[in-house]
């Protein structure tokens, strides 16, 4: 009589039961989480300790970098989790800030520098000496540039282009990927009543969570862009 062993499959996978795969999604949503709260521990610290005045320009893009690349990393984590049985979110949060890391720095900087100089600008109006009307435009360019800097992250997780590509391309599907933009409007207007109701830490520690709602939201933009600007996309077309 021959046994046969093997692994034992963790609960969540298919043979296992809804209760089983809803232990898994936890464990994925709780480790991811953690991940980036811990990623962007500097500018929860900040937002929570330091005065608005005691946020230097500098300082507001270096805090905000460091949550570009934990929601980079949260990506990448749910891309990897997506295409496994036995999840290992904690391992694929952390090789995916290595790997993202200074290529979302790189990316994402630019946009947060014009966009803290702007928010800078706007919130000192009478020093500044602009009008009303000039910093409603101000702040139409800022959220502008929001947008389309989430969607540059969002691509830098997933492809390798040079920087000034990637602005073009977020740029591009703003209006080629109707749908995505929309969906990515939704998701800035509920970050900033969330922020507003309660505390921009709040938003921040929920931050694993809203990445994997905005991976799904922003993969006919990534299937878009391999599809017509990748040699991976040209070589599947007929």
């Amino acid at each position: 009589m021959t046994i046969v062993t093997g692994t034992d499959p963790l609960p969540g996978e298919l043979s296992r039961g809804p209760l089983g795969r809803a232990t898994v999604s936890l464990q994925r949503y709780g480790a991811i989480s953690l991940g980036f709260t811990i990623a962007s521990l500097p500018a929860v610290a900040a937002t929570v300790l330091l005065p608005p005045s005691g946020l230097t320009l500098g300082l507001i893009v270096l805090l905000g970098v460091s949550v570009a690349v934990a929601l980079s990393a949260s990506l990448a984590a749910w891309r990897a989790e997506r295409t496994v049985v036995h999840p290992a979110p904690w391992s694929a949060f952390w090789r995916g800030w290595r790997r993202n890391a200074l290529d979302v720095v790189r990316a994402v900087a630019p946009g947060l520098l014009l966009v803290t100089v702007i928010a800078v600008t706007v919130l000192n109006a009478d020093g500044a000496g602009i009008g009303g009307a000039y910093a409603g435009v101000l702040l139409g360019i800022a959220g502008v540039t929001t947008l389309i800097g989430v969607r540059v992250t969002v691509l830098a997780s997933v492809f390798s282009f040079r920087t000034r590509d990637l602005w073009r391309l977020a740029a591009y599907t703003l209006f080629r990927v109707p749908r995505a933009t929309v969906a990515l409007l939704a998701m800035a207007i509920c970050a900033v009543g969330l922020v507003w109701l309660t505390n921009e830490a709040v938003l921040l520690v929920l931050g694993g969570a809203a990445a994997r709602l905005l991976l799904h939201h922003e993969q006919p933009v990534i299937d878009h862009v391999r599809h017509h600007f990748t040699h991976e996309g040209q070589e599947a077309a007929p």
